[in-house]
């Protein structure tokens, strides 16, 4: 039976911790990520634009207004993707101490799409949209206080 070696093992962590693969990557989360983001809420928004109740010519209780499972799953995945791409944001950003503000937005924005996820698992396409706009918002003002 062969004996563990320190030495090896140490190397393969050490090998880790400096690969560049699994280093964080030069990331510029205000001049590309956030725009991204913005677009990514824009296009959601008018997704769910056919959900919506309270429209005219739309009546409140109508079948047509309920969304079918699918579409709840679906967008709830899409939710949890957007999550994972904002905290990824912040992870980018955490060694620079001059987007801590940045930081602390991105973590209230992840804070409302777990809002959102819960939103689409009743298909409540309302409160989605509501969620959404209050995300564009919190990162418009982020981008032009902190990014600019």
């Amino acid at each position: 039976m062969k004996s563990f070696r320190p030495g090896f093992f140490l190397t393969v962590i050490a090998t880790f911790l400096i690969s560049p693969s699994c280093n964080q990557e030069n990331v510029d989360v205000c001049g590309e990520k956030l725009p991204q983001l913005d677009q990514k809420l824009e296009n959601a928004i008018a997704a769910l634009q056919p959900w919506l109740t309270n429209q005219p010519g739309r009546y409140l209780a109508s079948a047509t207004d309920m969304m079918a499972e699918v579409d709840k799953k679906s967008w709830r995945e899409w939710g949890q993707n957007v999550l994972v791409d904002v905290q990824r944001y912040a992870d980018y950003i955490d060694s620079d101490s001059s987007l801590i503000h940045l930081k602390y937005q991105l973590s209230a924005v992840s804070n409302d799409l777990v809002s959102f996820v819960g939103y689409a698992d009743s298909g409540n396409a309302n409160k989605m949209v509501i969620v959404l706009a209050r995300i564009r918002e919190k990162t418009k003002r982020s981008e032009e206080m902190i990014c600019n």
